[in-house]
């Protein structure tokens, strides 16, 4: 379960800052 949490929080933290790159110009 832990291991799966941290997966899913990189994975969270990946998107999450792609998403704000990508929107700003």
């Amino acid at each position: 379960r832990v291991r799966e949490a941290c997966v899913s929080d990189a994975e969270a933290a990946t998107i999450v800052a792609e998403v704000l790159w990508g929107t700003c110009p």
